[in-house]
């Protein structure tokens, strides 16, 4: 960690001093919002399966309670931190990796709950993400031909899953933006389209597309420049 870009640092994380002789290695970071705690993920014995450590950035000391479960691989991220860095979510496999039983899990404080979504039938990659803004949770499930199948709002007190995208076997990979799912799609559009959807309620694909930008170019992916965007 350092002050400024390529200036003097310090080291917050060595996995070698976990295991000298079989040093693991990092697979993946993520800091909290308010920048107190980096969530890292661990790999050991060769594995890109990986444990969950808790940093405190201000002293370097890996913190006790962080949740216990094993993630599959870094592919979904690994914490996805709530807005006010009370906690974060993450996917972790049940039994084994072969199964891929993927499973979601909420971590506050030193407790780890699972989450409540209807998930779609089915084993694959499952995990829940935060808008940019902080205002929504969303359910997203396969790796292949992504879909979010449920979003909740973080600013209501309990979560309230509500279903968004449940009946379509095709891709629907996005970012939330404001109040509309910002995505990219190939229902009806091999080459794929940008669509933006409101998630008021379930809604089937055809209908929640309010919008479209069609051309001649494989359309592969967005990103949103920024949380007002």
């Amino acid at each position: 960690m350092a002050d400024e870009p390529y200036g003097p640092g310090r080291v917050l994380f060595d996995p070698v001093t976990e295991d000298p002789d079989r040093p693991p290695f990092v697979s993946w970071i993520s800091p909290s919002p308010d920048g107190w705690t980096l969530a890292v993920g661990v790999c050991s014995g060769g594995s890109e399966q990986n444990t969950i450590r808790l940093v405190d950035v201000p002293t370097g000391a890996v913190l006790p309670g962080a949740p216990p479960q094993t993630l599959m691989d870094n592919w979904t991220g690994g914490a996805h931190w709530l807005p006010d860095s009370s906690g974060f979510y993450f996917a972790a496999i049940e039994g084994a990796a072969i199964d891929l039983s993927n499973r979601v899990w909420v971590h506050r404080g030193e407790s780890t709950t699972e989450v409540g979504v209807d998930w779609l039938p089915g084993n694959d990659y499952r995990m829940v993400v935060v808008s940019g803004d902080g205002r929504h949770a969303v359910a997203v499930q396969r790796i292949m031909n992504p879909v979010p199948v449920a979003v909740a709002r973080l600013d209501g007190g309990d979560l309230e899953w509500r279903p968004f995208v449940t009946g379509v076997d095709a891709t629907v990979a996005g970012h939330l933006c404001g109040d509309a799912w910002i995505a990219v799609t190939d229902v009806d559009a091999p080459r794929g389209r940008v669509v933006r959807s409101h998630y008021a309620g379930p809604r089937s694909p055809a209908r929640a597309i309010t919008s479209a930008l069609r051309g001649a170019h494989t359309t592969a992916a967005t990103h949103p420049l920024s949380a007002a965007s």
